[in-house]
């Protein structure tokens, strides 16, 4: 198996930014610093690196959504913010349901007690199975909304 020196030279020609600062020479006192001119390659190397940066960050589109321009929210965007909050209350209220499954399912097979079972039944018809419902109505909702506003505001 190679080295990893050597698949750093391997690889080196294919990655810009990997670029090889001279190897420093280890005396038996040295504590593994780098000498100076070492250091100052790398500072030069970190400002060339943050120029670059910040022309590209310049350079960069700013975001179409008016929300994040500062402007005042619509209720469309009102709307799908309250939407997006209950669907994350509801996900997490199904998964208590599947987990109150779980362990009574795990009672009546280890313990063989169906109490948390004969409390789950009855439920499910009224309170789980819609619960389940909202969550995939929301979630068809939500996406038909993020994409009609996408579409809105692109064109």
């Amino acid at each position: 198996m190679p080295s990893c020196s050597a698949c750093t030279q391997r690889l080196a020609p294919n990655i810009p930014r990997l670029r090889r600062l001279p190897a420093t020479q280890a005396s038996p006192g040295d504590t593994g610093q780098q000498t100076d001119s070492g250091l100052l390659q790398e500072e030069e190397l970190l400002q060339r690196d943050m120029a670059r940066y910040q022309q590209r960050a310049s350079a960069a589109p700013q975001s179409p959504l008016p929300a994040e321009q500062g402007a005042a929210p619509s209720a469309l965007d009102a709307a799908k913010d309250a939407l997006d909050k209950l669907l994350i209350a509801d996900f997490f209220a199904v998964l208590a349901i599947l987990a109150w499954l779980g362990v009574g399912v795990a009672a009546k097979v280890t313990l063989d007690s169906s109490a948390l079972l004969d409390a789950w039944f009855p439920l499910w018809p009224l309170v789980f199975q819609p619960a389940i419902g909202v969550l995939m109505l929301g979630a068809l909702v939500s996406g038909a909304v993020g994409w009609a506003r996408e579409n809105s505001s692109g064109g």
